[in-house]
């Protein structure tokens, strides 16, 4: 199964010719040793450099989370680099750090990526390590996600993700200054470039069916009040009518009415790609402090579920609306390449 994971992998990129450099090698279980300097010669580092254009914020977090159960597997120490490809990324340092993965949070294993530079024993991670078996065998598919899974992940997360002073004080704050409880529904509305219907993603699913699963769950007397996270500006003018007075959102997210993805969005406002990050990250953790979620398949509520584990947790109500995946339509790495932006 692992090989077939890289082979439809390999259709999908069959014009990257990066791709192919790095996909000549297919055994998920081999790993080169480099030595980039003398230091830590006791030490097993594992280098996880990512940088892919199209990908947004929790795409690339589920892509981080796989390669830090890689390392975990094999006793390795991680040190963790986003380059200035990272949608996120500013031409700038941010919070003191030219490394967007430090914007938010601290390197998972104490190590710089200026020391493992350095280092005598440094290995490289692969796409491939991502397709170690133990690791894909507890996976239901891309978007039907199992248990198992999710509570290996949030098990490897509780270890290794961690923010910053700065960003989980300003968080905290945030949240503390909403007054979520174990009254609040969370409902993730992923809206914008869903509607389009690309290839491979969910069925886009209509603000209509969100709303009648938050109804159905008011009306059992459990919760008084809706927290919602969303990037479309439409949802919350339909929510907050619907439910008038009920619904909590953070009034300084960036959200737009068309069918663009906000990641792909370009703002006068300062650090606009890094308040991007910032935001979808603090609402995955607030939805993670809700007692009830609804919401898509989609890359946020997967990370959801994971940091829900991570904290030994589980929603006392959990709807997951998902009507399979689009098996045609338009390839969004061309939609936005008509925009400039992607690879």
């Amino acid at each position: 199964m692992p090989r077939m994971g890289c082979a439809l992998y390999a259709f999908k990129h069959a014009g990257d010719k990066e791709y192919f450099k790095k996909a000549v090698q297919t055994d998920s279980l081999i790993l080169k040793c480099n030595s980039l300097g003398p230091d830590n010669p006791d030490k097993n580092i594992y280098y996880i450099e990512l940088c892919e254009r199209n990908n947004g914020f929790f795409a690339v977090y589920h892509k981080l989370l796989k390669h830090l159960y890689f390392a975990d597997r094999f006793g390795l120490i991680p040190v963790v680099r986003f380059t200035k490809d990272y949608l996120y990324a500013e031409s700038h340092e941010v919070n003191e750090t030219d490394n967007p993965f430090e914007y938010y949070y601290l390197q998972p294993g104490s190590i710089s990526v200026e020391e493992a530079l350095r280092s005598r024993n440094v290995f490289k991670a692969e796409y491939i390590h991502t397709r170690i078996e133990d690791l894909t065998s507890r996976q239901s598919g891309d978007y039907e996600i199992s248990e198992e899974y999710i509570e290996l992940l949030g098990r490897i997360s509780a270890k290794y993700i961690h923010l910053n002073k700065k960003t989980k004080d300003e968080i905290e704050q945030d949240i503390s200054n909403i007054r979520i409880n174990d009254r609040t529904i969370g409902i993730h509305y992923r809206g914008t470039d869903y509607k389009r219907g690309f290839s491979r993603h969910p069925v886009f699913t209509g603000i209509d069916e969100y709303i009648e699963v938050a109804s159905d769950l008011l009306e059992t007397g459990e919760y008084d009040r809706i927290f919602l996270a969303t990037d479309d500006a439409e949802a919350v003018r339909r929510i907050e009518n619907r439910f008038p007075g009920r619904v909590i959102t953070y009034k300084d997210v960036y959200r737009t009415d068309g069918d663009v993805s906000v990641a792909f969005s370009k703002d006068e406002r300062p650090d606009h790609h890094y308040r991007l990050g910032y935001e979808v990250l603090r609402d995955m953790l607030t939805l993670s402090r809700c007692n009830a979620l609804i919401a898509g398949a989609s890359q946020v509520s997967l990370a959801v579920r994971i940091t829900k584990s991570s904290c030994g947790e589980k929603y006392k109500d959990e709807k997951i609306i998902f009507h399979g995946v689009n098996k045609r339509g338009a390839d969004d790495r061309e939609y936005y390449r008509s925009y400039g932006v992607g690879k």
